[in-house]
């Protein structure tokens, strides 16, 4: 089944399967062998729903001028929310047989672009949105409403912040944050109770806090920002250095998980307190990462791919809590970010990908998931400790890289033992 319109993107989201295309003139979007179009003569974008099976239910587009659908999302109503960039910011929400609820548009008084990037959704289904704006923009579009002015032009050239903004369910303007001028929103998600998770990067100095509080970076680096459900800022982690961060996703325990990468011959340390979570880019191409916190802000667990083509690595998280990467290569990378060994060779056409898929560790260190870390486990680190320098493990034995560095070694030996909280 094919498409018209080559620029169509498919997301799975529950049972359904979505759509977003930019199209103009008109279009069947129904794959089968019946005629569903949608016309624009200045080109529009749309979405699509079709059934599991690939069926056509309905068709709709949410601006009457061309702004390219970014993202969307699904309410546990089964109601799509999609937003998109152009002149104005776009937020649109569709009830799940497609009837519309509501549509925004929010413009600056700047001639440049704004655009809306990210949409997540809570446990109440409030709508959360992100992106970006230029000059002064008034985020609360609710006609007759309280005007929400915030204002970029401070910033010099090019005069953009990023923004975080909330509505209630039928549309109601909640709330608005925006950032520091050079701070670049990457990222984004909703815990079930409202609060916000983002993530992005600054070329510093740059304050973290959009609120009235200042929380000053002086440095270049990456950083993740927690907002309450009212928008009061809670904490922030951040990780000077030549780091990007591209993905993130809320684990099923609340844990956060952020996907990155950093350049060639790049050491970082990924503990921001007194600790140190030591990462090493030992090639001469790209190294991606992925790091893991706890809802606090405390490092769990940090893996890395080394010798890398690409960076921005794709990702994304299972129900349970599976998580799955994919990076490109062109030269003979280790496709297991553990301390285990999986080097793959190149393929014929130079540029070839990988999938990985990685468990969930919950507890570092608790290797039988009894909920603490006590002699038991303890006993089945020393069966899998190799020593002084070591660059290997046995399998399921990387629970116990919790220095880490791909390597189970006196590192990890100390951390193991200050870490044991069960009985003695």
């Amino acid at each position: 089944r094919f498409f018209v319109a080559l620029s169509a993107l498919m997301t799975k989201i529950g049972q359904f399967e979505y759509i977003t295309d930019n199209f103009s003139g008109t279009v069947d979007y129904d794959p089968g062998p019946e005629v569903h179009t949608l016309t624009s003569k200045t080109g529009t974008s749309c979405l699509v729903k079709l059934t599991p099976d690939g069926e056509y239910i309905w068709a709709r587009a949410p601006a009457d001028y061309y702004i390219p659908t970014r993202n969307l999302t699904v309410d546990s109503n089964g109601d799509v929310i999609a937003v998109g960039e152009g002149i104005d910011i776009v937020v649109a929400k569709y009830y799940a047989n497609g009837e519309p609820a509501w549509r925004y548009k929010m413009g600056s008084v700047a001639s440049q672009n704004d655009e809306a990037q990210h949409v997540a959704v809570d446990a109440d289904n409030n709508v959360y949105i992100g992106g970006y704006f230029h000059g002064f923009i008034n985020l609360n579009p609710i006609f007759l409403g309280w005007p929400d002015w915030h204002d970029a032009v401070p910033c010099g050239f090019p005069q953009f912040k990023t923004f975080v903004t909330k509505f209630s369910p039928d549309g109601d303007y909640l709330w608005s944050r925006s950032f520091e001028c050079d701070v670049t929103l990457v990222a984004m998600d909703v815990y079930p109770d409202g609060s916000v998770i983002v993530a992005g990067g600054t070329n510093g100095p740059a304050d973290l806090d959009p609120t009235e509080g200042v929380n000053l970076c002086q440095q270049p680096g990456m950083f993740i920002t927690k907002l309450g459900a009212d928008g009061s800022y809670l904490w922030s982690y951040f990780v000077a250095g030549r780091v990007d961060p591209n993905h993130l996703n809320l684990l099923p325990n609340g844990d956060i998980l952020l996907s990155g990468d950093t350049f060639a011959y790049t050491q970082v340390d990924f503990d921001p307190t007194d600790g140190v979570l030591p990462y090493h880019c030992d090639c001469e191409c790209s190294c991606t990462f992925l790091l893991c916190l706890d809802s606090e802000a405390q490092p769990r667990w940090l893996r890395q791919f080394q010798n890398i083509q690409m960076p921005h690595p794709a990702m994304a998280v299972s129900h349970s809590g599976e998580i799955y990467t994919v990076n490109y290569y062109n030269s003979t990378p280790d496709a297991d970010p553990t301390c285990g060994e999986d080097i793959l060779q190149i393929g014929p056409t130079h540029n070839e990908s990988f999938l990985t898929k990685l468990s969930c560790i919950t507890n570092p260190g608790d290797i039988d998931n009894d909920g603490d870390v006590d002699l038991l486990d303890l006993a089945q680190f020393q069966n899998c400790f190799r020593g002084a320098g070591s660059r290997s493990c046995s399998p399921g034995c990387d629970a116990f890289d919790l220095s880490p560095d791909n390597s189970l070694d006196l590192a990890d030996y100390t951390v193991m033992s200050t870490s044991v909280t069960g009985p003695k």
